[in-house]
């Protein structure tokens, strides 16, 4: 389900939780390719897109952060979503168990990454997109616009 969209720093990010899922990809030392079954608790799966809006090509070799912040409980989920490719094309995700039912401030990071000479000034810092949900019942309830004041 569609969390968000934002605009920022000339990059569009999206924001979609759904429910948690197995994935396939590299795992241990050395990395060897396996099935990751959700893990007992992650209900959720997050996935995030940033796609360039000069090319419209999504953003590959990214380190994309995910945090959210239960405002009703004040447990933080922090983590850092790796590159994964699906039938939406390449992507950043991970299931998590989110921290239980409650209305979330969630933030999603793109860091700054290396482009051509005359594109150097281009995401000289990160961008930084704002989401705000409801989970009630282990279901996204709700999705709103931040508000001056939570950003």
């Amino acid at each position: 389900m569609l969390v968000g969209r934002s605009v920022n720093d000339g990059l569009t990010t999206t924001l979609e939780i759904e429910g948690a899922k197995a994935m396939w990809m590299q795992m241990g030392a050395p990395p060897m390719w396996h099935e990751h079954a959700p893990a007992k608790g992650e209900r959720f799966h997050i996935e995030v897109k940033t796609t360039d809006n000069k090319t419209r090509t999504r953003l590959p070799y990214a380190i994309v952060t995910f945090n959210a912040t239960n405002r009703d409980s004040g447990k933080v989920v922090s983590t850092i979503l790796p590159p994964m490719w699906g039938s939406s094309g390449l992507h950043y995700s991970e299931n998590s168990a989110l921290g239980g039912d409650g209305s979330y401030a969630a933030t999603v990071g793109v860091p700054s990454f290396t482009r051509e000479v005359k594109d150097k000034g281009l995401w000289a810092k990160p961008a930084v997109f704002h989401f705000h949900l409801k989970l009630k019942g282990g279901l996204l309830t709700e999705v709103s616009e931040p508000t001056a004041a939570a950003n």
